[in-house]
C-alpha cells in the first residue's frame, strides 16, 4: 500500500519533519522524510498493548521506528499517525526488518499494508480478548481435572 499524496501531506504537516533523506537504495519506491516524533504502535495480534515509539523516518509506503524490544519479522503492527485537526489515521503494516542499535534498543522497519478503522481495531481487540479468556479457561479446567 502506498499512501496518497493527500494522506502523506496531512501526516507530515501534523508532525515535526527534520528533513528529507536522499534515496540511496535502488529499491526505494518513494523518498523518506526524517522525523523525531512519538506515535502509538500496537501489535495486531495483541491490540490492547500499546507502545509509544519514536519514528525515525517515514515514506508513502512505510516507516522506521525505534523500540526497546525486537519485533519479529512479518509481525503485523498498527501505527496511529496524526492527520491534523485532532484526527488520526491507523495503518496496518508488516515488520520487514529489525536491527539492534544498542542494548534494549532496536530500529524496526514496517511496510504499510492497509488503513484500518477504529471500529476494526476495536473488533480485533475484543476478538483477541475473547480468545485469551477462552484459552485461560481451558487451562484452568485442565488443572482441575488433573
Amino acid at each position: 500500500m502506498m499512501l496518497t499524496d493527500t494522506q502523506f501531506n496531512e501526516i507530515t504537516q501534523s508532525i515535526t519533519v527534520l528533513g528529507n533523506k536522499p534515496v540511496l537504495e535502488a529499491d526505494r519506491r518513494s523518498p523518506r522524510v526524517e522525523l523525531n516524533t512519538q506515535i502509538s504502535i500496537q501489535r495486531w495480534s495483541a491490540p490492547s498493548e500499546s507502545w509509544s515509539c519514536v519514528v525515525r523516518d517515514f515514506s508513502r509506503g512505510g516507516m522506521g521506528f525505534m523500540h526497546s524490544n525486537r519485533i519479529s519479522l512479518d509481525e503485523q503492527v498498527v501505527a496511529r499517525l496524526p492527520r491534523g485537526n485532532g484526527e488520526s489515521i491507523l495503518l496496518l503494516g508488516s515488520v520487514i526488518y529489525w536491527e539492534p542499535l544498542a542494548e534494549n534498543l532496536y530500529t524496526v522497519g514496517v511496510h504499510f499494508q492497509r488503513e484500518v478503522s477504529e471500529e476494526e481495531l476495536n473488533k480485533q481487540t475484543a476478538k483477541r480478548s475473547i480468545e485469551h479468556t477462552s484459552m485461560f479457561g481451558r487451562l484452568i479446567r485442565r488443572r482441575k481435572v488433573a
